[in-house]
């Protein structure tokens, strides 16, 4: 399944989510837009062990500079639309990545921008999409953004990410569990 942003195909002029289903050799099983009013793009899919699938992305609400929420959407095996959901208000929250946790339940991270920095943001939600937590991690004054979430054998999750200070160009990988 390959996921992306589309601005025809039925897509509005901001965009939506575009999903094609290939086959083993390249051929186009199904192909979908999922329209909607405000500008969504993908950032990672998942397979669920339900073999649904699961699209996380991002949704700049209205127009593109006003914010920025986490986007997920599920679809099942045939592309058809389970649900979507959005979490954020005026700050700017932003997804990389989802997985699957051992209680059925999904782990996305991503960053939270407030004030001009930025810190490592996990939200964990239910099968159906449902909030249930969110946490942020991350020294005050740097900008630090989750891009990776893979959960260990002994059920913690480690977290792979970048951090720099606005003041030093430097930019620094950064590995939390």
């Amino acid at each position: 399944l390959i996921a992306g942003k589309s601005e025809s195909f039925g897509g509005d002029s901001y965009g939506d989510i575009y999903l094609v289903k290939l086959n083993i050799n390249g051929e186009i099983i199904w192909e979908k837009t999922y329209p909607d009013p405000d500008q969504e793009f993908s950032t990672h899919v998942l397979e669920t062990p339900e073999g649904e699938y699961l699209v996380t992305g991002n949704d700049q609400v209205g127009q593109p500079d006003t914010a920025n929420k986490i986007y997920l959407l599920k679809v099942d095996a045939g592309g058809n639309k389970l649900w979507d959901k959005r979490f954020g208000s005026t700050d700017w929250k932003w997804a990389y990545t989802t997985i699957a946790t051992a209680d059925g339940n999904f782990l996305t991270c991503g960053k939270l921008t407030k004030d001009g920095y930025s810190q490592v943001l996990i939200l964990k939600t239910d099968k159906n999409g449902d909030f249930i937590w969110e946490r942020t991690f991350g020294e005050p004054l740097l900008s630090e953004t989750g891009y990776s979430l893979k959960m260990n054998s002994d059920n913690t999750f480690t977290i792979t990410g970048t951090s720099f200070d606005v003041n030093n160009p430097d930019t620094e990988i950064i590995l939390l569990k």
